[in-house]
């Protein structure tokens, strides 16, 4: 019976993962035929992440779309790397979150228009950030932007990952 309860454990993981990227296929799917809509980014706050950081690095493992950067678009080249905190999983993260230095970000109730990031994974991660900020800034004035992460793929010789980035409108 044991060995059966691991074995469904696991399978019930293994579906979850699968679930969540064929969201992420659905999303980039979305984002791309209809980008610019006003969204929320469905996080309270946004901890730094080191790979050495084994709590955290589980928390990655079971869930990619935490992963997740942010930017203001001031200075979109300064970018902090971590995870998402959502209140879905605010108690995994709780510690870093009521220490605050670990806190790269925290949600205001601010407006945010979303789009699909493209990152080019080699020297310099070049994206089409600036484009996809030059188009929000003819209408709206900008500030915080937050990308998380959904899926990586290949396109002919080129590995990309791809983000849902919300980007703020003032």
């Amino acid at each position: 019976m044991a060995e059966i309860e691991q074995q469904r454990t696991l399978l019930e993981r293994q579906m979850a993962k699968l679930k969540r990227h064929m969201q992420a296929l659905d999303t980039l799917e979305e984002l791309q035929k209809h980008p610019f809509q006003e969204a929320d980014p469905g996080a309270v706050c946004m901890v730094s992440f080191e790979l050495v950081e084994k709590e955290k690095l589980l928390q990655y493992i079971e869930d990619p779309y935490l992963y997740s950067k942010v930017q203001h678009s001031k200075n979109p080249k300064e970018e902090h790397r971590g995870l998402a905190v959502t209140k879905e999983n605010l108690g995994a993260f709780l510690e870093d979150v009521l220490s605050g230095p670990s806190v790269l970000w925290r949600a205001h109730g601010g407006r945010y228009v979303t789009c699909l990031m493209k990152e080019k994974i080699t020297e310099g991660f070049p994206n089409n950030l600036p484009s996809l900020l030059r188009e929000v800034q003819k209408t709206h004035q900008t500030g915080d932007i937050l990308s998380r992460f959904l899926l990586c793929a290949a396109e002919g010789e080129d590995t990309y990952d791809y983000y849902k980035t919300f980007i703020e409108i003032i």
